[in-house]
């Protein structure tokens, strides 16, 4: 990507609340430039949708999303947070006119050296599922959980049953759709 557009080629740091416009605005025109506005039904994700909260993580200095511009046009950003020390990366996409340039790992790799160099980033928090990138980038891997504390009391008693039964269902349904895929 150097090489096709050399020293046209800028990344845009994203952190303040005057920077919110400049990165909605591309961060749209991406998208409907990217795979997701042809496979999924809500192809912008809710962090670019709520231009309020993006304002709000950025007033309070924890915003860190990035803009990747060839030849002056957006073609791929990176929604991410950054807190004590440690970024959390939660989403991107590109513009597939331009992906035989990897625009994507373009970017991550450009951030990643801005992390590391001028932000203080400690560690790297690409969030949920297994993709390849992970391994790719990361040279860690750890476990996280998510754990729900709730006062006692029979409303949350009541609710942590439902839950219970939902989670059942939902397990029960894939086993069911594994299943019908195996005998196909």
């Amino acid at each position: 990507m150097a090489e096709a557009f050399g020293e046209k080629l800028e990344v845009r740091r994203v952190a303040s609340p005057e920077d919110i416009p400049f990165f909605v605005t591309n961060a749209r025109a991406i998208v409907s430039k990217s795979w997701k506005s042809r496979k999924l039904a809500n192809a912008v994700p809710k962090s670019i949708e709520r231009e309020a909260l993006l304002r709000s993580v950025a007033e309070r200095d924890l915003l860190r999303s990035y803009v990747l511009l060839a030849d002056g046009a957006p073609a791929a950003f990176i929604v991410g947070y950054q807190y004590r020390g440690v970024y959390h990366y939660a989403d991107l996409a590109y513009d597939e006119s331009y992906a035989k340039h990897s625009p994507g790992a373009v970017l991550l790799l450009m951030v990643i050296e801005q992390l590391v160099g001028k932000e203080g980033t400690q560690s790297i928090n690409f969030g949920i599922t297994d993709a390849q990138f992970k391994h790719v980038f990361g040279n860690r891997h750890t476990e996280d959980a998510e754990i729900l504390v709730l006062r006692p009391g029979l409303k949350n008693r009541m609710l942590v049953a439902i839950h219970r039964v939902f989670q059942r269902a939902k397990l029960a349904l894939r086993a069911l759709v594994a299943r019908g895929r195996k005998e196909d």
